[in-house]
């Protein structure tokens, strides 16, 4: 580029600060945040950094949302980018620090809860979801069977020598999160605690969920509806009032992926199967705007590309195997029955009817898929079928939703039936 060329863009340049210094016109339809920004920006440009001041009330507010959403390190890089504009990582987490309770480990934060609710004007009914991931902690227990949080106290190092001695060394940190029933609400974190992974009867899972109740879906072998102990039923035993398990259904989905992309396992129906190559094949034939699958989507690889079943379990996609892939009848099926199976609690937009329509579609064709399987040896079950896992969740997910709908009808409260809500996906927040 040629140095008058440079010169007038550096002029243009400064014309526009100057325009936003004096509320000119060139950036009037600016959106208003970022015109927030570069008028901070222009406003503090002589100043040295311990002399900025952050009077904005927008940006204000925009800068712990950004801190909360995005983690530090993403602070971190906009505040490093954008000089005088916001506040550094260090006074935004003490600003944070004042609206923060602190919640001893395996404490239930009820009252917390209860004022969560009441402040934002929400129904006194929430999801509860659990879930684990990796973290170094202490595990000790209390009467109740929740950790004792006072144990963890350290004024010495005896009492660090007494805490590796006398308890397991956490690696999970099992968390607790209360969904409000509606739309667009965040949860809130009512209980976490430490653990080693490894549950028994007397362990603190089982204790806590005695405790708030959680309910479980129990094999029964009582009713049958074919001979012997082939296939027996799964029946839901949840008591009237005791609050109904739910399955993370995104887990679900990427469950039935992951199964279906393993190329030594094909699984079949009929005389037809469910397969990836019919998906490779497909991916050749046709464009990607039209497949609109992505190349990682086919990986097995990649169990957690929860994106991936929602481009595959499109109609669309069933459409295009069925023109121009023959003998694809078993993969089409297994598609619809991923379709049917996670829809029927994530699609933000189906009817109470045709929910349970769906899922239970999906139950009794795994259902009868799997009873011919038994009836037949060539496919031993253990190989060809997807895992006892997935099977139980979408067995345990079934009844759940119906028993949903009618607790909620019952309490005149069928507008919170809100099945996406339910899930484990709180707690990744």
């Amino acid at each position: 580029m040629l140095l008058s060329e440079h010169l007038r863009a550096l002029c243009d340049k400064n014309r526009s600060l100057q325009a936003i210094h004096n509320n000119s016109s060139p950036y009037e339809e600016a959106e208003p945040l970022l015109k927030k920004m570069l008028q901070q920006s222009v406003s503090q440009s002589k100043k040295k950094s311990n002399g900025y001041r952050y009077m904005d009330q927008a940006l204000n507010n925009f800068c712990p949302n950004t801190y909360i959403l995005g983690g530090r390190w993403l602070y971190k890089i906009v505040h490093g980018n954008f000089k005088g504009v916001f506040p550094s990582p260090r006074k935004m987490g003490k600003r944070l620090a004042k609206h923060q309770t602190f919640i001893p480990e395996g404490v239930v934060n009820v009252e917390g809860l209860k004022e969560y609710l009441t402040l934002h004007n929400l129904p006194m009914m929430v999801s509860l979801s659990e879930d684990a991931t990796a973290a170094v902690g202490k595990d000790s227990t209390t009467p109740n069977g929740l950790p004792n949080w006072k144990d963890s106290v350290i004024n010495s190092a005896l009492d660090a020598v007494r805490m590796f001695s006398t308890y397991k060394r956490a690696t999970v940190l099992i968390v607790v999160m209360a969904q409000p029933m509606g739309d667009g609400i965040p949860p809130i974190r009512i209980c976490s605690f430490g653990s080693d992974n490894t549950f028994k009867t007397t362990d603190e899972l089982k204790a806590m969920r005695e405790m708030l109740q959680l309910g479980v879906v129990q094999r029964t072998n009582s009713e049958k509806v074919f001979p012997g102990n082939s296939c027996p039923w799964f029946v839901s035993k949840i008591d009237k009032d005791a609050p109904i398990p739910v399955q993370d259904t995104i887990h679900e989905g990427a469950k039935m992926r992951t199964r279906l992309l393993k190329d030594q396992k094909p699984m079949p129906f009929g005389n037809k199967i469910a397969c990836r190559e019919n998906l490779v094949a497909l991916a050749g034939l046709v464009t990607k705007d039209q497949h609109l699958l992505q190349e990682r989507d086919l990986l097995p690889e990649d169990k957690m590309n929860y994106d991936a079943v929602g481009r595959l379990t499109r109609p669309e996609l069933r459409d295009l195997l069925k023109k121009y892939v023959p003998g694809s009848e078993g993969t089409i099926f297994y598609l619809k029955l991923m379709e049917y199976s996670t829809t029927s609690y994530l699609d933000k937009q189906m009817s109470p009817v045709y929910r349970i329509y769906s899922l239970w579609f999906a139950v009794f064709a795994v259902r009868y898929w799997r009873y011919c399987m038994l009836c037949d040896e060539t496919y031993p079950l253990a190989k060809h079928f997807f895992t006892s896992n997935a099977y139980q969740c979408l067995e345990g997910n079934a009844p759940s939703l119906v028993l949903i709908e009618l607790r909620l009808q019952e309490l005149e409260l069928a507008d919170l039936f809100l099945p996406f809500n339910f899930g484990s996906q709180q707690c990744e927040t």
